[in-house]
């Protein structure tokens, strides 16, 4: 059974998810399908700790593909998988396990999706849900994350930072945090 902690942790992840995913629309053009599974994937991106930590997020993966109680169905369970394994770890490549076998455009959906939930993670790196909220500014060459934090440990921001590549990557702008 979770930890308080680890329940706090993953809300707090879904809330920035669902804020960056929000504050983000008019780069990705991504609709609600895809917020729904954004937040399934932030409910569920740490669920391979029960497993240890290690490679945790192969593990996270492979207990929502297999996992038979939860309600999802075979296209959306793999996106959500996919999405909660891409939070750390290498960014999606197309020599990937079930990652190489989905249809471009869906490709780019779990790629954008994990990129966000991935630096969401990052922000929440102690798991003492520091920020309060976030603001995005865009410009053509960078994304400038202000946090609004309830008090932010320094250990969260270098994190969330550290766990940006994936979003710059498909954003094609620098991340700045300030906050």
């Amino acid at each position: 059974m979770p930890s308080l902690t680890e329940k706090r942790h993953s809300n707090q992840v879904t809330v920035l998810s669902e804020t960056l995913f929000n504050q983000l629309k008019s780069i990705h053009h991504l609709g609600e399908k895809e917020l729904d599974w954004l937040k399934k994937a932030a409910v569920l991106h740490d669920i391979g700790w029960i497993g240890g930590g290690k490679k945790h997020h192969k593990r996270s993966r492979d207990m929502i593909l297999k996992c038979p109680y939860l309600p999802f169905s075979g296209e959306e369970r793999l996106v959500i998988a996919l999405i909660a394994r891409y939070h750390r770890g290498s960014s999606p490549k197309n020599t990937h396990r079930y990652f190489k076998d989905l249809a471009p455009a869906l490709k780019n959906r779990v790629a954008w999706l994990s990129a966000i939930l991935r630096i969401s993670d990052g922000l929440d790196r102690t798991h003492l849900g520091s920020i309060k909220n976030i603001r995005c500014r865009l410009t053509k060459n960078r994304i400038a994350l202000i946090l609004i934090p309830k008090s932010i440990p320094i250990e969260d921001r270098i994190s969330g930072l550290d766990k940006a590549d994936m979003l710059e990557k498909y954003s094609e702008r620098k991340i700045i945090i300030h906050g």
